[in-house]
């Protein structure tokens, strides 16, 4: 997109040697164990279930043995974050007047446990960056 031929040519008018490409979260086309580390910002909560499970899996395949796995996004209810009855009436609103179809279900979603489950170790040291966010680091399993 737009985006990404504008981030190129900044990159090439500052003289770094970068590369950059647009694919699908949960079938990138790039090679097994391409990546040191796999980083997302905040796109979790904008997809179904069924679909971060992909993206997780695919994050895993992506990134080489003793890499690290950094998704960034809000935590979910079943990852510490405990809505008061104002809480869960701001989900609400937030998902129905603020275009966050996926909200509720990524709310429900046991995003860490779905982390271990494609095969990372969850260092459970790391602290979010940012109150309300939920930096997870996770460390492929050697």
């Amino acid at each position: 997109g737009p985006l990404v031929r504008y981030a190129h040519m900044r990159a090439r008018d500052l003289g770094i040697d970068v590369n950059f490409a647009q694919r699908m979260a949960e079938d990138s086309k790039f090679a097994d164990g391409s990546f040191d580390i796999v980083v997302s910002t905040i796109i979790n909560h904008e997809i179904p279930t069924e679909d971060n499970k992909k993206v997780i899996a695919e994050s895993y395949r992506l990134t080489r043995k003793g890499g690290y796995y950094y998704p960034i996004d809000f935590q979910t209810s079943k990852n510490g974050n405990k809505a008061t009855a104002y809480g869960q009436y701001r989900r609400w609103w937030d998902h129905r007047w603020n275009e966050e179809p996926w909200s509720p279900e990524f709310v429900a979603f046991d995003f860490e446990g779905a982390i271990e489950e494609a095969g990372f170790v969850i260092n459970r040291e790391t602290k979010p960056a940012q109150l309300g966010f939920g930096a997870r680091h996770a460390v492929k399993v050697a």
